[in-house]
């Protein structure tokens, strides 16, 4: 199916910024934690949803690719 012109345009670069951003953060936090940091819920359902969003939008851009 043909992608429509008007839906795609040109958000790599911002995207690509987002992305560093994510990174890091996603390292700062992940310098803050030691094996056995006990964690509120809500802060580990936040990580969860993350971690998904970023895994399907990867998947979806390699079986693109």
């Amino acid at each position: 199916m043909a992608k429509d012109s008007r839906e795609y345009g040109y958000e790599g670069e911002m995207v690509m910024s987002q992305l560093k951003g994510i990174m890091n953060h996603a390292e700062q936090l992940h310098d803050m934690l030691e094996p056995n940091t006990d964690l509120p819920e809500w802060v580990q359902s936040k990580i969860t949803l993350a971690e998904d969003y970023i895994s399907t939008v990867a998947n979806y851009m390699m079986s693109e690719i």
